[in-house]
Parts: C-alpha cells; structure tokens; sequence
C-alpha cells in the first residue's frame, strides 16, 4: 500500500473512522465534518 506513516493513517481512518485520535476528532469536528462508520451502498 504506502510506506508512508502519515498516508497509511490516513487510508486507515477513512476505512475505519473509530481510530481517528482525539486531537484529530476534535480538528475535523470544529471544522465542521462528521466523521462515522457507514457502509457504501453504491
């Protein structure tokens, strides 16, 4: 995938978002995303 420490993190919260830190969940609350597991369904 990605030798990238910074990258393969991010590739791992998008696939799983209950592994975001808190700091990161505090930044992207107060920016307005919501971020919660949720299946495709397209």
């Amino acid at each position: 995938m990605t030798l990238n420490t910074e990258t393969f993190y991010a590739y791992k919260i998008v696939m799983d978002p209950t592994g975001l830190t808190v700091g990161d969940a505090l930044i992207l609350h107060s920016l307005g995303a919501a971020w919660s597991k949720q299946d495709c369904q397209g």
